[in-house]
């Protein structure tokens, strides 16, 4: 049956992971097929939401409240096996197109490309990577690398309205949105990361922008033998391996739970 329209949800919500389905909405509109964002797709925030759909310009502004027929659902209906694709790769091959270069897309209207500011930054949080997981960051470890980089003299990043027990360093950024996190990173030599949301968000304004000028992310230490196996890795970015502990209580948050168990139930 010829797709007439695009529906699109994903159960993750987080700034990454809605990112991994950017390129989507302009490879549909060279077809020709409108797309719509499902009243089902789960966004952790208003921010997330805006920054990565409400400004695409090739995303159809009316929410759709069709059952999704993109996005998510395609993860049940279809396999891609390739060792050499990204995430952003894997889900346009997913929905039938050419993986393209493996960047997120994004759409920001005057963006900050001024002279840079800031010699050094960093943000050493990952939600998914500390809470979701059955392997996850040494917390001493990154604890400890926080306070070595913030001697060193790097800015580190704090998010007050998303972390509100992170002990907040003397040397520090105060993060208090999204818009404030972009302007930062345009203004950034070298970025410092996990593999957050906010290392997506800089590989994709390195690649549309040209900063931060150097990333620098660390994984946690795995059995995965293929780099591109973590799903979000980007070619100009450069990866450092650190320690990791067993999760004991891995688990998703409800929402999360919610919006998955129903895009299953629907695909």
């Amino acid at each position: 049956m010829e797709i007439k329209k695009i529906y699109f949800a994903q159960p993750w919500g987080g700034l990454g992971d809605s990112l991994g389905y950017s390129n989507l909405p302009r490879l549909y509109k060279e077809k020709g097929i409108p797309f719509q964002v499902s009243f089902l797709n789960y966004s952790r925030n208003r921010e997330i939401h805006n920054l990565v759909w409400k400004q695409n310009k090739f995303v159809d502004e009316k929410v759709s409240f069709r059952s999704p027929n993109a996005g998510y659902v395609m993860f049940n209906k279809a396999h891609v096996n390739n060792p050499s694709y990204n995430i952003v790769q894997t889900i346009n091959a997913l929905h039938g197109f050419e993986p393209g270069n493996g960047y997120p897309e994004i759409h920001i209207k005057n963006p900050n490309l001024g002279k840079q500011k800031l010699s050094s930054v960093a943000d050493l949080n990952a939600y998914s990577l500390f809470n979701t997981q059955g392997l996850i960051y040494d917390q001493k470890y990154v604890d400890s690398l926080r306070l070595n980089l913030s001697s060193d003299g790097t800015k580190i990043l704090d998010f007050p309205n998303i972390y509100s027990e992170e002990k907040k360093i003397h040397n520090s950024i105060s993060i208090t949105s999204i818009d404030s996190l972009v302007s930062t990173l345009l203004s950034t030599d070298v970025f410092y990361c996990l593999n957050s949301g906010s290392h997506t968000l800089a590989a994709a304004l390195k690649n549309s922008f040209g900063s931060p000028k150097k990333i620098v992310s660390f994984l946690p230490d795995s059995d995965i033998k293929n780099l591109k196996d973590w799903g979000y890795i980007y070619d100009n970015v450069e990866y450092k391996i650190t320690p990791s502990v067993k999760n004991l209580n891995p688990h998703l948050p409800l929402k999360m739970r919610a919006y998955k168990r129903t895009l299953d139930y629907l695909s």
